[in-house]
């Protein structure tokens, strides 16, 4: 009898001391200050499963890409954003870190840029790249895009935007025009 009760005890500590994933749903914002599109906002809205699965949305200014997947371990955060660049489907992991004053959110070189190579790449049949112009390349944040880089992002509301709605093109109906 004294064993049974020892192993229960044993057990009911065993399932007490892991404790669950940290509850990082809700709306994240980075404020990123742009020279030529003054301060501009990347927002994460993330759904977090009892499992610890992420899904939700990340807005950017150009817009909206699907979080598909996602994983907390400890108070570390890896993000699957899937979107596309000039119609080529790709994929993105973005890493992060709980810290005390957010989510420390590191994006790979090349998110956001719709007109530089994106993160999976230069577009099918496009030149490689090629020395920087002359000059030198520049104040950017380099080539691809212009969100790379470690943010931290803090929970809060975003600025009401006046950009279209994302529409799902693949579920308009098909139009043949005439010739």
């Amino acid at each position: 009898m004294r064993t049974y009760f020892l192993v229960g005890l044993a057990l009911a500590a065993a399932a007490l001391s892991q404790t669950p994933p940290p509850d990082i749903s809700g709306t994240w914002i980075i404020k990123i200050p742009n020279p030529m599109m003054g301060e501009v906002e990347i927002v994460f809205d993330l759904k977090v499963d009892p499992s610890g699965k992420i899904t939700g949305m990340q807005k950017m200014p150009f817009g909206d890409s699907p979080i598909v997947d996602g994983k907390i371990t400890g108070d570390q955060v890896e993000l699957v954003v899937e979107g596309d660049t000039f119609g080529t489907a790709t994929r993105a992991t973005i890493k992060a870190a709980i810290v005390p004053e957010g989510l420390q959110i590191t994006m790979p070189e090349g998110m956001g840029g719709r007109g530089g190579r994106g993160p999976g790449g230069p577009p099918a049949g496009a030149p490689p790249p090629g020395p920087p112009p002359a000059g030198g390349a520049g104040r950017g944040r380099g080539r691809g895009g212009m969100f790379g880089g470690t943010f931290v992002a803090k929970r809060g509301t975003p600025t009401p935007s006046y950009r279209a709605a994302t529409v799902n093109y693949a579920t308009l109906p098909k139009v043949d025009l005439p010739r």
